[in-house]
C-alpha cells in the first residue's frame, strides 16, 4: 500500500538530476483522482526505486510524476482540514505524509523535487502553515499550483456533500484513507546498479519519454556534477530550455531538428539510436555545447533578430523575411536556415546569398505551405539532406564551389515543387477570415505584403504590423445594407472583401451603409485601402457586391503569383 510507500521515517525520496521536469497536468491529475475514488482498490502502478548504501536517500527512477502529485494531493487535503478547523487532523498530514520530524529535533522532507522545482515545492506544498503557492515562474511551477488548486476544487464540491461538521471530518478522512490505501508495485536497485541505464531502458518498455528526455539522461551520465558544486551540464541544459522559450520548438523536435541539420537525416523513432551510436564516451559534452549554441541561434532566427551591430542592410531584409517566416507558422525550413547560418563564417557564405535563400524561403512557404497546403515531409527531407551536405564542406575552393552549386540545386529544387499558377489562384481565393490568432496573422501578412509592394514608399512611413486592423467591407452584419447575414455568408469573409484600417472601427461604424462607410475609411492612412476607395467613387453609382468581392480576390491572386511570391 502507499502508507508503505510514505511510512518509514527513514526515507527521502529525491527526484535525480537527469530527469525531466514536472509535466502533469488536468488531463493526467483528473483521470487519478476519477480511478482513485472510482473502484474500491486503486493500482497506481510501478514505482521504480535506486536505494543508497545509507538505505535514508533513495532515488526515484520511475514514478516522480506520480508521486510528487500524490504530494500535492496529500498537501490539499491537509489545508483542507486546517481550513475547516481540523488542525490535528492536518499537522498529522503533514508530519506522516509531506515533512518527518526527527525524534530530537530536526527533520526533512519526504519527497523532494529535482533542483529546478525544489524552492517553490518547498515555499508552496511542503510548506505548512500558510503554503505560498503566489507567482509561479516555470511551467512546472505553474503546473504545481494549477494541479493543487484542482484538487482543493474537487475537495471542496466533495465536502458539499456533508452538513455537519463530524460528517465533513469523516468524509475528509475516508479520502485520506483511500490514498493511503492505494496499491502500488515497488520496484529497488542498489548502488552498482546504473540508473541512467534503467531510465534509458524504461523507455523500450513503453513508458512516455520524449529523445530529449532520453539524450539528457546520457548527457547527464557523461557530465557529473564537479567538486565544487557546479552542475555544469543542468546550466546548460537550463540555458537550451531557455533559449527555445520563444520558439515554437519543444525540446525534442529541437533535438532532431539540430541532429538532422548536421549529421543525418533520421526519423523521430530512430532519432535516439542513431545519436547514442554515433557519439561516443567524450562526444556528450561537444553534442551539448552544440545544442547550446545552436538553440541560441534558433531563438535569433525564430525571432527575426539576428544580430546586425553594423546596421547591414541585408541583414536587416533577412531578418524582416525571418520575422515572416515564423509569422507564417511552417518551421520544416529551419533545418536548412540552422546549417546556413551556423557555417556562415566557416565557409564564407555572403549576407547577400543569405538574404536570397531567405526571401526565397519565404515565397515558397508561403506558395506551398501557406496557400496550397501542400505536405511537409518532403520538404524536410531535401531541406535535411542539402543541409547535412553545407555542414560537411571542407574549407577549401572546391568546397566553396560545391556550395554555390548547392544553392543552385536548391533554386531548381524549389522551383519544381512550386505550385501552378492555377492551383494558386484557386486555393488563395478560398482564403477566408476567422477568428483565431492564427488566421489574421495570416490575412495581416497577406494585405500587409500586398501594399507593401504597391505602395513601397509608404513602408518608411507607416509601420503595418499587429495594431493595424482587418476591417470587411460589406460587413457581417449587413443589415443597413438591406442584406441578411445568412445570404452573404459564403463570401463575406473573402480576402477579397478585407482591407486594413489604421485603427480599429467600432461596430457602428463597421456596419454603415457603403456611402457612410466609404467616407470612414477614406480616413485610413493603408494606402491600398484608399485606393480601393477611389476605386469605388468613379462608379456612375457606389455599390460592392458578391462579384466585386470574388473579382478582388482574383485580382490579388495573380498580383501575389506573379509579383510577389514567386
Amino acid at each position: 500500500m502507499l502508507e508503505d510507500l510514505w511510512g518509514n521515517s527513514s526515507k527521502k525520496y529525491e527526484v535525480p538530476r537527469y530527469q525531466r521536469e514536472y509535466s502533469w497536468g488536468t488531463d493526467e491529475v483528473d483521470n487519478l483522482w476519477n480511478d482513485l475514488f472510482s473502484d474500491d482498490e486503486f493500482f497506481l502502478g510501478s514505482i521504480v526505486l535506486k536505494v543508497g548504501s545509507g538505505q535514508d536517500r533513495t532515488e526515484i527512477i520511475d514514478g516522480q510524476q506520480r508521486m510528487l502529485t500524490m504530494t500535492i494531493l496529500q498537501a490539499a487535503i491537509r489545508d483542507t482540514a486546517h481550513e475547516i478547523g481540523l488542525e490535528t487532523q492536518a499537522d498529522r498530514i503533514n508530519r506522516s505524509e509531506i515533512y518527518r520530524s526527527g525524534a530530537f529535533g530536526g527533520g526533512h522532507y519526504i519527497v523532494n523535487p529535482a533542483p529546478s522545482l525544489k524552492d517553490y515545492f518547498r515555499r508552496s506544498v511542503q510548506q505548512y502553515p500558510d503554503p505560498n503557492f503566489n507567482y509561479p515562474r516555470s511551467k512546472e511551477e505553474k503546473l504545481v499550483r494549477l494541479n493543487y488548486e484542482f484538487f482543493k476544487k474537487k475537495l471542496r464540491i466533495a465536502m458539499e456533500r456533508f452538513s455537519s461538521e463530524d460528517e465533513i471530518q469523516t468524509g475528509l478522512g475516508d479520502i485520506d484513507r483511500k490514498l493511503k490505501n492505494t496499491m502500488y508495485i515497488r520496484i529497488e536497485v542498489h548502488d552498482g546498479y546504473d540508473a541512467y541505464r534503467i531510465f534509458e531502458t524504461m523507455n523500450a518498455r513503453g513508458v512516455d519519454l520524449t529523445v530529449a528526455d532520453l539524450i539528457k539522461n546520457m548527457i547527464f551520465r557523461q557530465i557529473g556534477v564537479e567538486q565544487d558544486g557546479t552542475d555544469v551540464a543542468k546550466e546548460k541544459w537550463d540555458r537550451i530550455k531557455e533559449n527555445l522559450g520563444n520558439t515554437p520548438f519543444d525540446l525534442a523536435r529541437f533535438v532532431r531538428y539540430h541532429w538532422i541539420s548536421s549529421n543525418t537525416t533520421v526519423t523521430k523513432g530512430k532519432l535516439y539510436r542513431e545519436i547514442k551510436e554515433n557519439t561516443s564516451d567524450n562526444g556528450w559534452a561537444d553534442l551539448l555545447n552544440s545544442l547550446v549554441s545552436d538553440s541560441e541561434l534558433l531563438g535569433q532566427l525564430t525571432q527575426g533578430i539576428f544580430p546586425n551591430p553594423n546596421n547591414s542592410s541585408e541583414i536587416k531584409q533577412i531578418n524582416a523575411g525571418l520575422k515572416s517566416i515564423s509569422k507564417l507558422g511552417s518551421i520544416q525550413c529551419y533545418v536548412l536556415l540552422l546549417s546556413l547560418f551556423r557555417n556562415r563564417d566557416v565557409l564564407d557564405i555572403s549576407m547577400n546569398t543569405i538574404k536570397d535563400i531567405v526571401q526565397k524561403l519565404e515565397s515558397f512557404i508561403f506558395s506551398y505551405h501557406t496557400v496550397c497546403r501542400k505536405p511537409a515531409n518532403t520538404v524536410e527531407k531535401y531541406y535535411s539532406e542539402l543541409a547535412v551536405g553545407i555542414n560537411q564542406l571542407g574549407l577549401d575552393e572546391e568546397s566553396r564551389q560545391r556550395l554555390r552549386s548547392r544553392i543552385a540545386e536548391l533554386y531548381t529544387k524549389l522551383g519544381s515543387l512550386w505550385p501552378a499558377e492555377q492551383e494558386f489562384i484557386e486555393k488563395f481565393c478560398n482564403i477566408e477570415y476567422k477568428n483565431s490568432s492564427i488566421a489574421k496573422k495570416k490575412i495581416r501578412y497577406i494585405l500587409t505584403k500586398i501594399d507593401n509592394h504597391k505602395h513601397p514608399r509608404q513602408t518608411h512611413e507607416i509601420s503595418i504590423n499587429e495594431s493595424i486592423s482587418i476591417e470587411h467591407l460589406l460587413p457581417q452584419n449587413p443589415e443597413n445594407w438591406h442584406l441578411a447575414a445568412d445570404g452573404v455568408s459564403e463570401y463575406v469573409h473573402s480576402i477579397g472583401n478585407l482591407l486594413l484600417v489604421g485603427i480599429p472601427l467600432n461596430s457602428e461604424a463597421s456596419n454603415l451603409p457603403l456611402e457612410d462607410k466609404v467616407g470612414v475609411l477614406r480616413g485610413s492612412r493603408i494606402q491600398s485601402t484608399v485606393e480601393l476607395i477611389d476605386e469605388l467613387e468613379t462608379r456612375s453609382s457606389l455599390y460592392w457586391n458578391r462579384e466585386d468581392i470574388e473579382g478582388r480576390a482574383q485580382k490579388l491572386a495573380k498580383l501575389s503569383y506573379n509579383e510577389i511570391w514567386n
